[in-house]
Order: structure tokens, then C-alpha cells, then sequence
């Protein structure tokens, strides 16, 4: 699911949330129908509903604390009116926001939109994320540059490699 969609749950399907909000289910379609199984999602309660947050394995850590980076993507998105926002950490452990700029016909390599800094765009997320770790660098890339995998969703591997190849 969207980390936006609340989760349904099918009849006879068990859940628990672990301290670090990791989603475990125990349901009769999974091959062990007795066994909890970890889905690799980040939940949380809101309005009595269960809430997708994000995949576990998108978390950033620093200062030994995990944080999700799916719920400032989402805000990110919105901020810049457009939908490829990552937030994806480098091999030196620094943090670099991607984006695909709203405006395609001059995007500047390596400067935020509307000639937003880095300096802004930590105070706009930290006003709204408050204790999420400081960027460090920023990217700007066209819609042809965003790396996807056969199934269209990004992919990782292939972002991971463009950031690292940041002067970040």
C-alpha cells in the first residue's frame, strides 16, 4: 500500500506492532498460517486506524535513532508540487534530497527549486519533522534521469549509486 492509505486487514488476519512500529501479521493466506510474519512496514495508530508510515528499510539513522523518510518524501511532494521526492542516505552516512523540479524545461543540476538552500529546506522540515536529522546536499534530476526499475518504482540501487557519486 501508499504510505498514505490506512490499512485493512482481511478476516482471520492477525496484526501487532513491535516497539519500533515494525507491522507483524498472522494469517491463514500466508505460507506458515501460524507464524507472525514481518511485512516491512512502519505503522502507527491514527484515528483508531491503522496507518502505513513507510517501509522499514527506507529509514535513515543518525545519532543511533531510526527515522522514516516515506513521511517527509510525502510533505516534500507536496512543498514542491511534485511526485519524485527521495530522501536517500549517502555511503558516507550524509543525507541528500532528490527531486524531479515541477519546472522541466530548466532544471539547475544540483540547486533546489524556487533557488530554495539547504539551510531552508532543513528549517522547513525540521518546522514540520522536528529531530530529523540535517541535509547535507541536494539533487535535482529530470524525469528521464530518475532511476526505475522494469516494474516502474524507483530504484534504490541505482539512486544510491547517483548520490554517492554527489561532491556531497
Amino acid at each position: 500500500g501508499e504510505p498514505r492509505e490506512p490499512y485493512r486487514l482481511f478476516p482471520d488476519v492477525e496484526i501487532k506492532i513491535d516497539k519500533a512500529q515494525h507491522l507483524w501479521v498472522k494469517s491463514p493466506m500466508t505460507v506458515c498460517p501460524d507464524q507472525w510474519i514481518h511485512t516491512g512496514d512502519l505503522v502507527q495508530w491514527t484515528n483508531q486506524r491503522l496507518k502505513i508510515i513507510g517501509r522499514s528499510q527506507r529509514q535513515v539513522i543518525a545519532s543511533g535513532k531510526k527515522f522514516p523518510v516515506e513521511p517527509i518524501e510525502n510533505f516534500l511532494e507536496k512543498v514542491f508540487k511534485t511526485d519524485r521526492v527521495a530522501i536517500v542516505q549517502s555511503c558516507t552516512g550524509a543525507l541528500v534530497c532528490v527531486l524531479v523540479p515541477n519546472d522541466q524545461t530548466n532544471p539547475k543540476a544540483h540547486q533546489m527549486p524556487q533557488g530554495l538552500s539547504s539551510y531552508e529546506l532543513n528549517k522547513v522540515i525540521q518546522h514540520y519533522f522536528e529531530g530529523f536529522p540535517e541535509m547535507k546536499g541536494s539533487c535535482c534530476l529530470q524525469v528521464a534521469q530518475w532511476p526505475v526499475s522494469k516494474s516502474g518504482k524507483t530504484d534504490w540501487k541505482a539512486m544510491q549509486r547517483i548520490i554517492d557519486n554527489l561532491p556531497v
